[in-house]
């Protein structure tokens, strides 16, 4: 072997030639042994490869694992910024709608603003808690058989009054060759839709946004739904595009503090994508020329023939015309706000409500008074909502249980269910979700328990 280096506390770094060819990094230490006569020195030779491979190997993981921490710490200072924004907006009207001064009009825009902050809040944290477990593996998908036309009404139902409220022209194409009835989870491709469309009327003041679908041929050669999305807005410029689908980052911060966002929902597209069978991709982009992207999902069994059609929506009935007139209610929350806020809905309704602050005092209330249903808090102090509800279960009660909580994964869903709870409503509460799952669990165990007539 040969080669030249340099000499490291008796040792030396070499270049040698193998056999086949192949240059390859040595090490030669060099040992002194001093006899009487002179200096002997003896070397050994070693192949040093894995060594320094380990080494910059670690090398550049150091450096991603300072890159991805970096990254982490823009995206939750960012995150800290979008979840403050509304929250001090609900927090600053809140106060303001209890001055004896203020006008009803004004109250009327304070409560509409509170309203919307809190729909916002309560988005940022389903994309944080949805990513999370798309990252773990851990988000299921319900494959099934759906009705198109029905998902684009939806998808276009939300976003059309947004995009007509900025007079960009919103324009929905369907190929001939898109089917009328596809296998996929409904649910995530509305989330896909409605994230990409939504990005879309966000970042466009003038113009218009265009949907089309359509199918296509992949590279196996499978038939996949295509939905082509493009508009007239802002635009991406190349620097921004390479990092668009990284998970922790953030596009151009001015962008970002003109339009909001906590920069999540393209992440989370393709993720979901991914899971249907299909993926997210920028077509193509330009800084002021506006954006294209392609979403494409796994259809199943095409379907191209009309199917029945579905019967019209009819406009939600008020809640105020659902009656829960003569429904006695316990509710078990330890939570003071909570306790008055879900009171409130359900006497609204006509209900009775009796509150206990743990699930122990509401298995002594139940002892005393007979209720038509249950409201349990999971995360209580004394005795949780599991071993409330198994209590009373065990105890014989067949009157319907909710569990009311902050758990909004699916596994707790089903752990809740499993339980022995009858249904899971995930805070914040939905006002009128509650009062129709009311409704219907107390008609229901009405109905279960009214004999039945016979001649």
């Amino acid at each position: 072997m040969t080669g030249q280096g340099r000499i490291l506390n008796k040792r030396i770094e070499l270049t040698g030639l193998k056999k086949d060819g192949t240059i390859i990094p040595i090490e030669l230490s060099v040992t002194p042994i001093k006899t009487k006569e002179s200096v002997i020195c003896f070397g050994f030779l070693r192949d040093i490869s894995e060594r320094k491979k380990a080494i910059e190997d670690l090398q550049v993981a150091k450096e991603a694992a300072e890159s991805a921490n970096r990254a982490k710490s823009a995206f939750l200072a960012n995150m800290s910024h979008e979840i403050r924004t509304p929250l001090g907006v609900i927090m600053g009207f809140s106060e303001l709608i209890t001055d004896p001064a203020t006008t009803q009009a004004d109250r009327d825009h304070f409560v509409s603003s509170i309203k919307r902050n809190g729909a916002l809040l309560s988005g940022i944290v389903n994309d944080v808690l949805d990513l999370s477990k798309v990252e773990a593996g851990k988000l299921d998908v319900e494959i099934k058989e759906c009705n198109l036309d029905e998902i684009l009404k939806d998808v276009i139902f939300a976003i059309e009054p947004k995009a007509a409220e900025k007079g960009v022209e919103l324009d929905i194409h369907k190929e001939p060759n898109a089917p009328q009835a596809i296998w996929t989870d409904p649910h995530r491709l509305k989330q896909i839709l409605l994230n990409i469309l939504g990005n879309s009327v966000k970042f466009t003041d003038q113009g218009k946004i265009e949907l089309r679908i359509g199918t296509e041929k992949t590279a196996f050669k499978h038939q996949a739904l295509a939905f082509c999305i493009s508009d007239t807005g802002i635009g991406i410029s190349p620097e921004s595009a390479e990092k668009l689908f990284r998970p922790f980052s953030q596009l151009d911060p001015s962008a970002t503090r003109k339009f909001g966002g906590a920069g999540l929902g393209l992440v989370l597209s393709k993720r979901l994508a991914k899971l249907l069978g299909g993926d997210v991709e920028l077509i193509k982009s330009e800084s002021g020329n506006g954006s294209v992207f392609k979403v494409l999902i796994d259809p199943g069994i095409l379907i191209l023939e009309s199917l029945p059609e579905a019967p019209a929506k009819k406009q939600e009935e008020p809640e105020e015309n659902i009656s829960l007139a003569g429904i006695k209610i316990l509710l078990a929350e330890d939570s003071p706000e909570n306790q008055l806020l879900v009171s409130r809905f359900l006497k609204k309704a006509g209900a009775e409500v009796d509150v206990a602050d743990n699930g122990q005092i509401a298995l002594e209330k139940s002892k005393e008074k007979e209720y038509d249903l249950f409201l349990i808090d999971i995360q209580m102090p004394v005795l949780d909502g599991y071993a409330t509800v198994t209590e009373l279960r065990n105890r014989g009660t067949r009157r319907p249980i909710i569990a009311l909580t902050a758990h909004a994964m699916a596994e707790e869903r089903q752990k809740s269910l499993a339980k022995g709870f009858d249904e899971h409503i995930s805070k914040p509460v939905d006002r009128k979700f509650l009062i129709k799952s009311i409704a219907h669990f107390c008609r229901r165990d009405r109905d279960r328990n009214q004999p039945s007539m016979r001649n």
